[in-house]
């Protein structure tokens, strides 16, 4: 251990030459902008009409910037489910089939 008298008090110690202390500007205040909600990238959400889950990339902004299913794709369920070509969302799909080996 070392003895507390081989350490000088603080007020007698000596600092080596140098240059004296150095200013520093304060950075100038900047405007504060409001901050963008706090919205989870990537979100999910269930389309109710198709019964899917729709997956919501978002930009800085909290906009949406792309999808998956995109809108293109989900344009065309919807087409599907009107006519009538695709199941609905409590339908169940159809099995496919084993194949045989022959």
């Amino acid at each position: 251990m070392i003895p507390s008298d081989a350490i000088p008090p603080i007020a007698t110690r000596t600092h080596a030459p140098g240059p004296g202390p150095v200013a520093v500007a304060a950075p100038a205040a900047m405007p504060a902008a409001p901050a963008p909600a706090a919205t989870p990238s990537p979100s999910l959400r269930i389309d109710p009409a198709l019964g899917i889950v729709v997956m919501e990339f978002r930009d800085d902004t909290g906009q949406v910037a792309a999808s998956l299913p995109t809108e293109r794709e989900l344009a065309a369920y919807r087409n599907a489910a009107r006519s009538g070509q695709a199941p609905g969302p409590s339908a169940d799909p159809e099995p496919t089939p084993a194949p045989t080996r022959g």
